[in-house]
Formats: C-alpha cells, structure tokens, sequence
C-alpha cells in the first residue's frame, strides 16, 4: 500500500507522521515528504530535523527546509520559531552571509531584524564593516513591511559593532536617525544609547597606537571587547581589568598620574557605566550612594583628623602653617603701623603744632590706599598660588594614596565620601577642603573605588 494513502488527513497528522518515523529509513521518509503535495507546517518541521541525519548534507539544509516552508505558510509561528534558533548556531562567516540572503527572501516584515541579529554578528566580528552594510542594504531591499521600532533595536545593536569598526560619517548618520525617532525606544533601549554615546566619545579622541602591557591600554582592549565580543564572553575580559585595578593602587595612580586636567579623562564615563552594569548583572544591584550610620562617619572624621594630623607634622606642612601665620599677621601690622603714626603724630602736634598732626595723619592715610592694590595684586594672588601648589604636592605625596586606600577598605561609594567629609570642613580641617576639591576631578578615585567590588 502506499506510504501516504489518498484519503483526508486524520484529524492529528502528528501520529501518523510519528508513527512513519519509527517505521521508516530516515532517506526514504525524506523522499515521501519532499514528494508530498499537501504539506503542513509539521511535514516542513519533521523535514528540517530529518535534514540533519541525512549522510550528505550542506549546513543550512535544516534552515532551507524551514525557509520553504515559511514560503508557504508565512505566518507560521512554529516555523519562524525554530529558524530563530537555528540563526544562533556558530555558523562560518560564509554560511552566515548566504543564509542572510535566503532569509530576506522569504521573510520581509520587522521579524528579519530579530531573527538574524546572531548572523550579523558573526559578520561583524570576521568581516569589513562596508561589506556587511552592503549585504544589509541588498537585504532590507526586498523588505516590505517592517515598523520603525524594530530597525530602531537593530541599528542601536548594530552601533555596538561600528563605534569601532566604521566610518565616523556612519556612526554619525546613525546616532542622528536613532535620536530623531528616540520617542520609541524602551527605557532599555535608551540606556543602551546613553552608554554607545559614552563610549563613541571616547572612541573618536582615542590616539590609536599599538597596544602594550600598561593598564590603560588593556583598559582600552576590555571596553572594547565588551561591545565586539558574544554576549557570554564580553564581561570577562572587562571584569580581569577589575581585578587588576583593584589589586594596585600604585598601578592606578601612575596610570591616571593628572588628577586635576580640565578636560576629564575621555575613557571615565563608559568605564563607569559598563562597570556598574557588569555589576548589577553579576551580583543584582548597581554600585551608589547611601545613606551613612554614625559608625562610617566616625571612620570618615578620624580618617581626615589623620590626615590633618600627619599634614600639620610634616616640614612642609611646618613651613605651610609659618607662612599663614606671617600672611596673617599682615592685618596686625598695618594696626601697629597705624598705632605708630598716632604716636609719631601726637609727638609732633606737641612739638610742631596742627600742621604737623595732620601731616603724619595723611601720611598714615595714603600708606593705607597704597597698601590696597599690593594686597589685591600681590599679596593674595601669590598667596592662592602658593597653598594651591602646597596642597597639590600633598594630594600628589599623601593624601591621594590614603584616600584610594580608605575607599578600598570602607567600600565607601566616592560620593558617600564626599557628602560626609563636606560636613567637616568648616571644623579646622584645612586638609579635607583641599582633599575633596581634588578628589572630585580625580578619575582614579572613581576607577578604583569601583573595581573593589571584584574582590569580595
């Protein structure tokens, strides 16, 4: 009798398909189903799977089984669903780019973006930028129906790739259409922009050189990893540069050696974002501020008073201290000074009568307005200058390395720091105005802080 007897389907096709397997050779059931004129959505799944034990077989014949039969049954569910699982096989760069070419064919709405994203990827990281946009322009030329929203998600994923493999004019041109349709992007959708903005900031000023053993060049290769590598690769390289941050404070500090530049380091604000991202995603929270007990603000207060106590005994704190001391007893001298003219007036009135009073009187007045621009142009600037310098070559010797050691050890977020020792400047601690004026343009004290949370 034949295989497939010409009366009407049963009502379960399944049993009867299942039953064939067990009964039949794999190549001959194959052969039946392809010779089938009737097919279903299950005879193009039973199909693919069979592609797979057939003893010659190229590698997307379990793909091009589905394919025709999303030709035929385009809205299949089942179909598409297990096409989406094939396109995130580790397919050669070839495969990838010729399966890429099929699918366009059969599939035209939005669903193409999603489906094929891995096979974009696996172009992304084996070929030339301009070859994969080529491809994507022969593709989306056979697109008929698709929503703004779903190339939206496609090209924010695609910039992951080309903020370091394309052209500016590119990434511009995509940055400025993913902005003036932003109105549709997700919450998460948006984050994703913030940070690929981050990152192509720094990227665009980044001086390309050949890499080396140093920290910031293997902080450049981990950020860059994390948005070229697979999803489950991609936060470890980022996460040994963590833990190599954390494990040196000297490392960090010869690596960020300016702590007070007028333009910020470039590389802070994606390092920021990826690390506290990394975090939440390993650990479930994001690294920020809290609310601090009595007990931490007691660490806070004694670690300044240490500071200022160590600064005070130092020789240059010494000679810091003795020049204040001279610069303010200025005030005290110009009083002497003007208790001597009253004496050397009274004096002469006595002897020389009024004339001689009011001369000493205006002499003592015209020494006053002479003394206001040396004290406004010179006095105070040299002064500015000179505790700035002072305070620099602390910050440099001293209080930057106990600042980074304190934060490593308390765990302190830097702005739980700042928030507290803000409180206490005003309680003579000359040091902690100094400190926090550094420490907030310092981008070692955020890097470093950050990276302690690899080590619990």
């Amino acid at each position: 009798s034949p295989a497939f007897p010409p009366v009407p389907f049963p009502v379960d096709p399944v049993e009867v398909l299942l039953r064939r397997v067990e009964e039949t050779a794999p190549e001959l059931l194959m052969g039946e189903l392809k010779a089938l004129n009737d097919k279903l959505p299950v005879h193009y799944y039973l199909m693919a799977l069979l592609a797979d034990t057939m003893p010659v077989r190229a590698e997307t014949d379990f793909a091009d089984c589905l394919l025709t039969g999303i030709q035929a049954f385009p809205g299949d569910p089942g179909l598409r669903a297990l096409l989406y699982s094939f396109c995130r096989l580790p397919l050669p760069p070839k495969v990838a780019a010729s399966l890429l070419v099929d699918i366009a064919k059969e599939v035209h709405d939005d669903q193409f973006y999603s489906l094929t994203e891995p096979l974009w990827d696996i172009l992304m990281r084996n070929q030339e930028f301009a070859e994969v946009l080529a491809l994507l322009q022969q593709c989306e030329a056979r697109m008929t129906d698709f929503q703004s929203h779903a190339k939206l998600a496609f090209m924010l994923h695609l910039l992951r790739f080309g903020i370091w493999k394309a052209e500016a004019d590119w990434v511009e041109s995509t940055f400025q259409f993913i902005e003036e349709n932003s109105r549709l992007l997700s919450s998460y959708a948006e984050g994703e922009l913030d940070l690929l903005q981050l990152t192509w900031e720094y990227k665009r000023n980044h001086v390309k050189r050949d890499a080396g053993p140093g920290l910031a060049d293997q902080m450049h290769a981990a950020l860059q990893s994390y948005f070229l590598l697979p999803e489950e690769e991609r936060d470890r390289p980022f996460v040994e540069c963590q833990i190599r941050i954390a494990s040196s404070v000297d490392l960090v500090q010869s690596t960020f050696p300016e702590y007070r530049s007028e333009t910020p380091v470039a590389i802070l604000n994606p390092w920021i974002a990826v690390g506290r991202e990394i975090v939440f995603r390993q650990q479930g929270n994001r690294p920020r501020s809290r609310e601090l007990d009595s007990r931490i603000g007691n660490r806070i207060r004694s670690f300044l008073l240490t500071q200022e106590s160590m600064t005070n005994r130092s020789f240059r704190g010494l000679l810091w201290n003795s020049v204040a001391l001279l610069v303010g007893m200025r005030v005290a001298m110009v009083l002497l000074a003007g208790l001597l003219v009253v004496v050397v007036g009274t004096s002469l009135h006595s002897v020389a009568g009024l004339k001689g009073g009011l001369s000493a009187a205006n002499a003592f007045a015209s020494g006053l307005l002479g003394l206001y621009p040396i004290e406004h142009f010179v006095v105070q600037p040299c002064w500015n200058w000179f505790c700035g310098r002072m305070a620099r070559q602390f910050y440099r010797s001293q209080w930057r390395r106990a600042l980074l050691l304190f934060l490593a050890d308390s765990r302190l977020h830097p702005n739980d720091f700042r928030r507290a020792a803000a409180e206490l400047r005003g309680r003579n601690l000359d040091s902690a105005t100094w400190l926090l004026a550094f420490m907030s343009g310092d981008p070692a004290v955020y890097i470093y802080s950050l990276a302690q949370v690899h080590l619990s």
